[in-house]
C-alpha cells in the first residue's frame, strides 16, 4: 500500500508539472481538455480528442501520456516503455488496457534537464501499435519487447522503430 501512495504522489507531481506542456503539444494534432482519474484507472485515458480541432478524427478518442525522466532520455530516446504487471494488485496493467483498446494514442514524453519542461515528445497510434503486437505474438509464439523488473512490477520496453509505419504520427523537441 505505501508503493502504491508513493507512486501516486509521484504521478500528481509529474502530471502537475506537465501537464500544460502536454496539452500544448497535443493541441498541435490533437486534444481537449484532461478526463477524470476514473478514466485514467479504467481506460488508459488522459486526454480525449477534440472532433472539432486541426486534425479530424473521430470524438471521444482517448489518450495516454507518460513522462519520462531527463536522465534516462539519452539512453533510451528510441524506447516505449508500458506496464506490464502489478505486483500483487490484481488490477489490469497499462499493457492490458492498451490490448483491450483503450487508449487511441500515447504521447510518449523525456522531461527536460531541469524537470520543468519537456525535452523530446512522440505522439504514438495506439492502434498500430496493437495490430503490430498481434502479429508478433502470431509471427514469433511470443510476446514481444524486453521485460524489465521494476520495484513494483514489471515493464515492457519496446523499440518505437521496429513497430512500423505509422506508429510514430508526430515527435519533436518540447519548448
Amino acid at each position: 500500500m505505501q508503493m502504491q501512495a508513493q507512486w501516486q504522489k509521484s504521478k500528481e507531481q509529474v502530471d502537475r508539472r506537465h501537464e500544460q506542456a502536454c496539452r500544448e503539444i497535443l493541441g498541435r494534432h490533437l486534444i481537449r481538455p484532461p478526463v477524470d482519474d476514473e478514466e485514467d484507472r479504467k481506460r488508459a485515458t488522459d486526454f480525449l480528442t477534440n472532433p472539432s480541432g486541426m486534425v479530424v478524427l473521430p470524438a471521444d478518442q482517448r489518450i495516454a501520456w507518460r513522462v519520462r525522466s531527463y536522465k534516462t532520455y539519452e539512453k533510451y530516446s528510441t524506447d516505449f516503455t508500458i506496464r506490464t504487471s502489478n505486483r500483487g494488485k490484481g488490477k489490469l496493467t497499462e499493457l492490458d488496457k492498451i490490448l483491450a483498446g483503450c487508449a487511441d494514442f500515447y504521447l510518449y514524453c523525456f522531461e527536460g534537464a531541469c524537470c520543468e519542461s519537456i525535452h523530446y515528445y512522440y505522439v504514438l497510434d495506439m492502434q498500430v501499435f496493437r495490430a503490430w503486437y498481434a502479429t508478433e505474438c502470431r509471427r514469433t509464439g511470443r510476446k514481444p519487447g524486453t521485460r524489465m523488473p521494476v520495484n513494483d512490477g514489471e515493464m515492457t520496453v519496446f523499440k518505437i522503430r521496429k513497430v512500423g509505419p505509422g506508429f510514430v504520427l508526430a515527435e519533436g523537441y518540447g519548448k
